[in-house]
């Protein structure tokens, strides 16, 4: 997965750190409680929502189990849970710049 990885990244890929970030941003299956994917929409309370970002194109938020799915721009990274407050996403959807604030305040703090 990691040479797949690399030959995305083009001119970059001999970049410092690309190693590292390619294996720590492979895409997740998405996966709820007891192995169970989660419903996207309104079904099993995931609520979409878009996001005017470069970096994430949106996500699907659950305000009882406090599921957050963001759905990355680039197919490499794919899409990822975390567990995180309502506040949360309240803040990361009225940011002028949702994919700053993902990279200040979400990530590295609640990943699951």
């Amino acid at each position: 997965k990691l040479a797949e990885g690399k030959a995305r990244f083009g001119k970059y890929q001999n970049a410092p750190n690309v190693d590292k970030f390619i294996a720590e941003h492979q895409p997740r299956p998405v996966v709820q409680a007891h192995g169970k994917k989660p419903s996207v929409g309104h079904n099993g309370g995931m609520r979409e929502f878009a996001l005017d970002s470069s970096c994430l194109s949106g996500g699907a938020y659950d305000r009882t189990t406090g599921e957050l799915r963001l759905d990355f721009n680039n197919p490499t990274i794919g899409s990822w849970d975390y567990l995180v407050p309502n506040i949360v996403v309240k803040e990361l959807k009225a940011d002028p710049s949702p994919g700053g604030y993902f990279n200040e305040i979400i990530r590295g703090e609640y990943e699951t």
